[in-house]
């Protein structure tokens, strides 16, 4: 996700997509509480965590990433 941003209702998005939605919708797309593009605001934490990902990926590569979807899956899966 680039630039991930919340609305006050708390659902999170990208800027660019939830920004388009907004210029010809006034409601969020999920929950459809009210929202306008002055409500947007930076999700830091999920930004923090993508940046926290990104540099693990650069120095683990590709192997750390397989390894992370298996264990993902096999949560999910319960093997």
């Amino acid at each position: 996700m680039v630039e991930p941003v919340n609305l006050a209702c708390g659902h999170e998005f990208s800027k660019k997509a939830i920004s388009k939605w907004l210029s010809k919708n006034e409601s969020c797309p999920i929950c459809r509480k009210k929202a306008t593009i002055s409500q947007i605001r930076p999700a830091i934490n999920t930004a923090k965590s993508i940046m926290r990902f990104k540099r693990k990926l650069a120095k683990k590569g590709k192997e750390w990433v397989n390894e992370r979807i298996a264990m993902d899956f096999s949560s999910e899966t319960g093997n």
